[in-house]
């Protein structure tokens, strides 16, 4: 889809014309990115794996020091966030019974902890995207079409075009004319 986007663009209104040429520009182009978005997708999930295999348990100290000093009201607060949205400690455990207080303190750090992964994620995933995908797909789209291309058939790349034998006929009529002109020109130059 975002080839067909890119091909529709006006940089490439003269493709317009060449209808065999442009499908097969978007059907090299797809084949790639789909190989490309594979490995992209591999990436990812190895990032969110890693993430979610290795538990920091320094962060669940750091927010028990935090939680110490937390509420005293000449210290900045500290700036965990839950993923609901919340400061971490602009919440009042004291108002609830002390098991449901100790639970839902538990379930806060681990909210804020998961908010700090996820901030990490959305900040190295685009990464992975760009590193995977975007940069060799610079790379290899075009050599890959003209790999492809080079390894046809003269009939093939008339298909590819749209030229009729008339046209093709011109075309090489105009080659012969184009070759003769360039060598009378090379003799009327060595005569002068």
């Amino acid at each position: 889809q975002i080839v067909t986007m890119a091909i529709n663009t006006p940089e490439c209104a003269d493709l317009a014309r060449f209808f065999n040429l442009k499908a097969e520009i978007i059907n090299s182009a797809s084949g790639t990115l789909d190989k490309l978005r594979k490995d992209t997708d591999g990436m990812v999930r190895t990032l969110v794996d890693m993430e979610a295999s290795y538990l920091s348990a320094s962060f669940f100290r750091e927010i028990v020091a935090a939680e110490s000093y937390a509420y005293d009201p000449t210290r900045p607060k500290p700036g965990f966030v839950t993923l609901t949205g919340e400061l971490l400690f602009e919440k009042r455990y004291d108002q609830l019974p002390p098991n449901d207080a100790h639970l839902q303190r538990i379930a806060d750090h681990v909210s804020a902890y998961l908010q700090i992964v996820r901030s990490q994620l959305l900040a190295t995933v685009p990464k992975a995207v760009v590193h995977c995908m975007v940069v060799p797909a610079k790379q290899m789209l075009l050599e890959h079409f003209q790999e492809e291309v080079a390894g046809k058939e003269e009939a093939q790349l008339r298909r590819l075009i749209n030229e009729s034998e008339e046209i093709a006929e011109q075309r090489d009529s105009l080659r012969k004319r184009l070759v003769l002109l360039t060598k009378a020109a090379k003799e009327i130059a060595a005569f002068m």
